[in-house]
């Protein structure tokens, strides 16, 4: 059977109340806390506390630290101002109580399915993030792949270009040598031709 907790203690500012909770040798791992703007429930079999909360407060700024042997809920006051009584006047009031506390669980749930959808969110923003960073850095390396290869055909025409000019640089000198053997051979006939005539012309004679 639950047991409540009744050796609590509570403090308050202007602006913030704090309630600390005996947790009574149950592990830290045992905890749990419901909290709303106007509901606190800690919960650690066998042990509770519950509360209908005398002003509101803000469940989203409010921290609950767990240890030492203690939970120690600080709560931030929606309005600032100091609060006549830790619970509010409903507290005693059982078919108040348990409206509070189905309108907790319900609240719960919905603030639960937010953060999951909150992460199933973030987590496709991740991945897409992660595809679109990848997808970039292949795109980057098929860029620097074809540039690559548009660098190797640039060079690979410039050395065809290159050798073609070679090639018709050495056409043209063999064509030169050519024509001055041809010269030259020419020249050597006309020669040998003269002399056969002088050759003949002294036998003549």
């Amino acid at each position: 059977m639950p047991i409540v907790v009744k050796d609590y203690t509570w403090e308050q500012t202007e602006t913030e109340t704090i309630i600390t909770i005996p947790l009574k040798g149950v592990k830290t791992n045992k905890v749990d806390i419901t909290l709303t703007d106007e509901y606190l429930k800690v919960n650690y079999p066998p042990y509770f506390f519950e509360t209908l909360l005398y002003g509101l407060v803000d469940d989203k700024k409010s921290v609950a630290n767990v240890g030492n042997g203690i939970v120690l809920m600080r709560l931030t006051k929606q309005g600032s101002g100091l609060w006549q009584d830790l619970h509010s006047v409903d507290f005693g009031n059982k078919e108040a109580m348990k409206q509070k506390r189905e309108e907790a669980i319900q609240k719960m749930q919905e603030k639960s399915e937010l953060m999951e959808k909150d992460r199933a969110e973030k987590k496709r923003a991740a991945e897409k993030y992660a595809l679109n960073k990848q997808m970039n850095i292949e795109q980057d390396e098929r860029k620097r792949i074809e540039n690559q290869k548009q660098q190797e055909r640039d060079q690979a025409t410039r050395d065809l270009e290159s050798w073609k000019e070679q090639q018709i640089q050495e056409a043209e000198k063999e064509k030169l040598k050519l024509l001055e053997e041809k010269k030259s051979h020419g020249r050597k006939t006309s020669t040998g031709k003269r002399e056969r005539k002088t050759t003949r012309r002294q036998k003549e004679n």
